[in-house]
């Protein structure tokens, strides 16, 4: 594979959790020793069924997602993936690789709840970018969280704040109101 890793910072990708969905084995060894040089950590499941079933009982930051595959294609793992998470919240970023390239592909990838497309076979460098995509839309997606929470607890403070402010208020009218009405 030459030495295509020493261009890539493999600190940025160090820990990532990569479900690698993939029939092909030989693309799964490709994949693996690619990613494994970055310091990802790379599990694999054969076909979309192994990749629910993976997913019920491990959480990951990313999933590279092969289209055509026996007993679950990708199309339909990734509406199953989707629907879960519109359940039970979160979003999973998932990456389509196919071997077609063919016009409306990338768009049915898209449709299917896919975040990214990736045509095989993928050099080095494309399948890296999109690991690092994959992994700079989970970065996104936690500081969107932690400002909405932020947010969240500044409007309540707002909130009580307001509170506060017109008990005082009308605290001062009524006193001032009664200061003036002794006069």
């Amino acid at each position: 594979y030459g030495d295509w890793s020493s261009d890539v910072c493999s600190s940025d990708l160090k820990g990532l959790r990569v479900l690698l969905v993939e029939d092909n084995k030989v693309n799964q060894m490709v994949a693996r020793e690619m990613l494994k040089r970055l310091g990802v950590e790379l599990a694999v499941a054969d076909n979309g069924r192994m990749a629910l079933e993976r997913l019920e009982r491990e959480s990951y930051d990313l999933v590279l997602m092969d289209i055509q595959m026996p007993e679950l294609d990708g199309l339909e793992a990734t509406r199953a993936i989707r629907e879960r998470e519109t359940e039970q919240g979160g979003h999973l970023p998932i990456v389509a690789m196919t071997a077609q390239a063919m016009s409306g592909d990338r768009d049915r990838c898209l449709a299917a709840g896919m975040d990214d497309y990736l045509t095989k076979p993928f050099d080095p460098d494309e399948l890296i970018a999109r690991v690092k995509i994959g992994s700079r839309i989970i970065e996104l997606e936690e500081n969107l969280n932690a400002s909405r929470k932020q947010m969240e607890v500044l409007a309540m403070h707002d909130a009580l704040t307001g509170i506060f402010n017109r008990r005082a208020t009308q605290e001062r009218a009524e006193s001032e109101l009664s200061r003036t009405g002794r006069e």
